[in-house]
């Protein structure tokens, strides 16, 4: 969309994740810290940040000096911050404005042992910067903030301004009579064998087709199961349910089409505020991890297509997020 509209644009991310665009290194996780934590549900947004090692000392040292090299040598009017402390601190020592993505789950007030928050304190105080006592604190510095999805479903506090983005594609449109069902997981703990095990008991032989994806999942197919190499929105358009795990854009994309949702959940904090968003508002349901086998599988799916309230929901939801503003108007934080 930026490079659509004439914005010169550099990312810091992994190789050959983007293209027809500057592309810069970036600080990769400490396997050790992932390792340590990995078998955690974090209840809240900063348990998540501490646990995941991205508000950790050593690692925002590493990463924020990256992104200050990136900024001297790009010279960017504007860092786009999509969930990166260190592009937060990089832009405030360089007095370079930020625009950050925020979602009403970072604002959830959930309790916290402070220890999560010392390190990252201790970053903001050698950079000159104010100490915070939530993480969400850090985007009240931004030159503008932005969100997915209307206050029914992305509910934040009344004193953030945020503007609202409905439609991130040109099209986004469910085909009539749509017959597939897309299986998205992309933050589940789930062992990849089990996985292709519980899907392939659970959908192998059914009479449509079931789109999967999940880190590590074998592309091919096998009957009517399509194993894919990454999400495929062109799927997501034929799908009358969509299976995923809590993810941002997954939900988002779901709604804009009109299509009920099955969300497996862990009890962590994005995951289950998703979660509960699609049962509280009546186009889904939702099934903890720890239950999760063929019965359980197949019975949420059946129940999101036997009772006609979940899709008559979807579609209202719909209708809401297609008169939002479309992604182009991102570009009025960008002046």
């Amino acid at each position: 969309m930026l490079n659509r509209n004439g914005i010169e644009t550099a990312v810091s991310a992994p190789k050959d994740t983007y293209k027809h665009t500057a592309l810069y290194p970036y600080a990769p996780l400490s396997s050790s810290v992932l390792d340590k934590f990995r078998k955690t549900s974090p209840a809240g947004y900063e348990e998540y940040c501490y646990t995941s090692g991205i508000s950790r000392q050593r690692y925002l040292k590493s990463d924020t000096e990256i992104v200050k090299g990136i900024i001297d040598t790009f010279r960017p009017d504007h860092v786009l911050d999509l969930g990166r402390f260190s592009a937060i601190i990089a832009a405030r020592m360089t007095n370079t404005p930020f625009i950050s993505y925020v979602n009403g789950a970072m604002y959830r007030n959930r309790s916290f042992d402070p220890v999560m928050i010392r390190e990252i304190n201790s970053v903001l105080s050698s950079g000159k910067a104010e100490q915070v006592f939530r993480l969400n604190e850090l985007y009240q510095y931004a030159h503008g903030c932005f969100t997915l999805g209307s206050s029914t479903l992305n509910l934040l506090p009344e004193s953030v301004e945020v503007l609202r983005i409905g439609r991130t594609y040109r099209k986004e449109s469910a085909e009539e009579n749509p017959r597939n069902v897309c299986v998205y997981l992309y933050e589940s703990e789930i062992k990849r064998n089990r996985l292709k095990t519980l899907l392939d008991d659970a959908y192998k032989g059914a009479p449509y087709t079931i789109e999967i994806w999940y880190p590590g999942s074998d592309v091919g197919k096998e009957e009517n199961l399509h194993y894919a190499s990454s999400v495929r929105l062109s799927q997501l358009d034929r799908a009358q349910v969509l299976i995923h795990d809590g993810d941002d854009y997954l939900f988002h994309q779901a709604v804009l089409r009109g299509i009920p949702q099955l969300v497996i959940t862990d009890g962590s904090w994005k995951r289950s505020w998703y979660a509960a968003t699609v049962s509280r508002n009546g186009f889904g349901t939702s099934l903890p991890e720890e239950d999760l086998n063929v019965r359980t599988l197949y019975e949420s799916y059946r129940r999101l297509l036997a009772d006609e309230h979940y899709s008559l929901n979807a579609g209202k939801f719909k209708k809401e997020a297609q008169s939002l503003p479309g992604l182009d108007n991102l570009l009025t934080l960008f002046d």
